[in-house]
């Protein structure tokens, strides 16, 4: 089940691809004993696009790829560009 992996192009109408990753980030968070209490979609949602807009505004992306992995004892989420 991790990695978890998602591309998003335009996460304001991806909402399922978001919500996944939303929920894959969630289960490992739990996974690896980490508080999820602050973790709300609307934040992760937040941080999604804004994340997307700055990769591709820096790299001159169209797409890029989020993957959500444990490492040891804690849930990671990576973004990185696709081009």
């Amino acid at each position: 089940q991790f990695p978890f992996a998602v591309s998003c192009k335009d996460p304001d109408h991806e909402k399922k691809k978001v919500g996944e990753l939303f929920t894959a980030f969630r289960r490992a968070k739990e996974q690896a004993g980490e508080n999820t209490d602050r973790l709300t979609l609307e934040v992760f949602q937040q941080f999604v696009r804004q994340k997307t807009e700055q990769l591709k505004e820096q790299k001159s992306a169209h797409e890029v790829e989020y993957v959500v992995t444990l490492e040891g004892k804690h849930a990671r989420l990576k973004a990185r560009v696709k081009s």
